[in-house]
């Protein structure tokens, strides 16, 4: 039975989620100072050092950088990260939310030549496949072909999680079962905040509650992404050939914020510590809860990344 138009709009409410909030980005791309952060501390506001923010990126192999999708400000962090860790002299593999796995042979063939960067969005079907201003993310794949760093896609494959949010897992077909991860549903924290975001979506985008059957299947669907992530990042990190390379994830605020989403799986797969850093906008620290707290998943992220 085909989905009614409310239910399509709920589906691309999904898309929000990953994101944190649907907004009309601002093209400009700041030009942030990787070696001088406005940078705070997420337990209660202080403003972080140099060495502070260096020291809280040193000892970890795995760093997660939150995103609102194709919004500049928020990619100038995670560029300028990048560039704190290549001053610094360290190995990394950008692991990105942003494609399928299987398009890896496609980042890897133009990341190894000299086309431009129109080419790879050409090539990749960037529109169909992500869908967000490609505008936003060419200076990182720039970024990464310039300085030899491999960008790696670890998302699940276009239109799985949207499956699983439209059907009973029990009612797919089996192909699209047996291409979906095990789904931990048992991690209360973490669907408590999945409620929590989407609450805040439909409220923002003007609708009522939904009804607990359908909320149910979007979690699974969040699952299907996040749980997807979990061992694909799992499986950069304790890739052999690299024991000491450092992988940066970048994923939407709903998969990294609190550790809740993506962090806590790879860790429980892997063992590796990581380190959150959220873009957070100046306006924003006014509003800014400070708990006091030092541990995931009461602790929100390890740097706040002050952006214009």
């Amino acid at each position: 039975m085909r989905p009614s138009p409310p239910a399509l709009r709920l589906v691309a409410l999904l898309a929000v989620l990953g994101a944190g909030c649907a907004t009309a980005p601002d093209m400009t791309y700041p030009d942030l100072d990787p070696s001088a952060p406005d940078a705070r501390d997420p337990a209660d506001g202080a403003r972080l050092s140099d060495a502070d923010v260096a020291g809280r990126l040193a000892d970890v192999r795995c760093i997660y950088v939150a995103e609102q999708h194709a919004v500049p400000a928020y990619h100038a962090v995670q560029r300028a990260v990048l560039e704190r860790l290549a001053r610094a002299g360290r190995s990394v593999v950008v692991g990105v939310e942003w494609l399928p796995a299987s398009s890896r042979e496609i980042v890897e063939t133009w990341l190894a030549g000299d086309e431009p960067v129109e080419a790879l969005a050409a090539a990749l079907d960037w529109e169909h496949r992500w869908g967000h201003d490609f505008a936003a993310y060419a200076p990182i794949f720039a970024w990464a072909r310039a300085h030899r760093v491999d960008v790696v896609p670890v998302n699940a494959e276009r239109g799985l999680a949207r499956e699983v949010a439209r059907t009973p897992l029990a009612e797919l077909s089996e192909e699209t079962r047996a291409a979906l991860p095990p789904l931990d549903t048992g991690n209360p924290r973490h669907r408590a905040l999945f409620d929590a975001m989407m609450h805040a979506a439909m409220s923002g985008h003007g609708g009522h509650a939904l009804p607990a059957l359908v909320l149910d299947r979007y979690y699974m669907a969040q699952l299907v992404w996040d749980e997807t992530m979990s061992r694909n990042v799992a499986t950069l990190l304790t890739d052999p050939a690299h024991p000491d390379r450092a992988v940066v994830v970048f994923a939407g605020l709903g998969h990294i914020r609190f550790g809740l989403g993506v962090p806590q799986r790879v860790l429980a797969l892997t063992g590796q510590p990581y380190a959150i850093v959220l873009p957070t906008p100046a306006d924003a620290l006014d509003a800014q809860a400070w708990t006091g707290a030092t541990a995931y998943p009461d602790r929100e992220a390890d740097i706040l990344w002050v952006v214009p």
